[in-house]
């Protein structure tokens, strides 16, 4: 099973004085210490009303969002969790997840405040994840969103079982976790459909600039700094089907030309001729395949870069375990 919590105001409810502890847990010299604690004791709110300041408020608790200091402490923060589950890991009361036998077992993933716990779907072992989740509250002053939360179980897991998870966490089943940093948290086997977000987001940008009265030039920045930059993100973790790149070309090439559903015109130039550097006689747009492969190459670079990294242990033990990543 996986779960996916949702930290409830997740910076403003960090208790100060486990900020401090931890702090200096973690080896932080005291002066260095009081100095940061003195900036989150700063903190003081007032109101706008009518145009006019009213009021001074100085908070007892949380840290400050849009501080350039406030997402460290925050990580900083999240680090204790992490250490409770790698306790209860080490002394066998979690298992978390293999992806074969000898792959890492990965009990947790944290980026921020998105977190994701991973482990056998038993009562007992759920009794371990709530014990966790609650000495961590209990310690830090944040607070899980029940209602926002919700378990992935696999396809084996028996019906009874679940309820008796459902029932002891509190949580919701879901049938996958949606997207997790922005990207599909499950993949499967039609990844044009998985995809297709991608193409309805062009498609959305597409038709709420069409009634604007663009020049060829105007279109030319358009498509280059708004339309091509809409996969990119997605394009540095998946490789894309060729029918989803074919119909995001399309997508794009009907834009420059004029097309619409109702009226389509005449593409005078294929997308690989304007895909030709200017100097080549083309208007440099995006060849999104070889892009995608591009960006994609930065993630092997990676895996050859840091054999001790946790992706490359992963995927060492799924793909290569034997052998090497290039012969892989």
């Amino acid at each position: 099973m996986s779960i996916k919590l949702d930290i409830s105001k997740a910076f403003d409810r960090i208790e100060w004085n486990f900020l401090r502890l931890t702090l200096l847990a973690l080896g932080f010299n005291s002066d260095f210490v009081s100095l940061i604690m003195s900036c989150v004791f700063g903190t003081k709110f007032s109101f706008l009303l009518n145009g006019l300041e009213f009021g001074n408020l100085s908070p007892k608790r949380g840290i400050r969002q849009g501080d350039p200091l406030s997402p460290y402490l925050f990580i900083i923060c999240s680090e204790v969790f992490s250490c409770i589950l790698q306790g209860l890991q080490i002394c066998q009361k979690i298992h978390g997840i293999a992806v074969h036998r000898s792959a890492p077992r990965i009990s947790h993933l944290f980026f921020a405040d998105d977190t994701l716990l991973f482990g056998n779907a038993t009562l007992e072992e759920a009794r371990h994840l709530k014990f966790a989740i609650g000495l961590f509250e209990r310690i830090s002053g944040k607070m899980v969103n029940l209602d926002k939360s919700g378990i992935y179980f696999s396809g084996d897991v028996a019906a009874p079982i679940r309820g008796e998870i459902l029932d002891l966490l509190g949580f919701e089943e879901v049938e996958n976790h949606g997207k997790y940093l922005g990207l599909p948290s499950v993949i499967g086997r039609n990844k044009k459909e998985i995809f297709g977000y991608i193409k309805d987001k062009i498609w959305q940008r597409i038709q709420s600039s069409r009634n604007a009265l663009f020049s060829k030039a105007g279109k030319e920045v358009l498509i280059k700094s708004v339309l091509q930059a809409i996969p990119t993100y997605a394009m540095g973790y998946f490789k894309f089907p060729d029918s989803v790149i074919l119909d995001i070309q399309r997508l794009i090439a009907s834009f420059w030309w004029g097309s619409s559903p109702s009226n389509r015109k005449i593409h005078w130039a294929s997308w690989d001729s304007m895909a030709r550097w200017k100097n080549l006689g083309g208007l440099g747009f995006r060849l999104f395949k070889a892009f995608n492969l591009a960006l994609l190459s930065k993630q092997a670079r990676r895996i050859l870069t840091n054999p001790s990294s946790l992706i490359t242990r992963v995927y060492k033990a799924k793909y290569f375990e034997n052998g090497e990543f290039l012969q892989a």
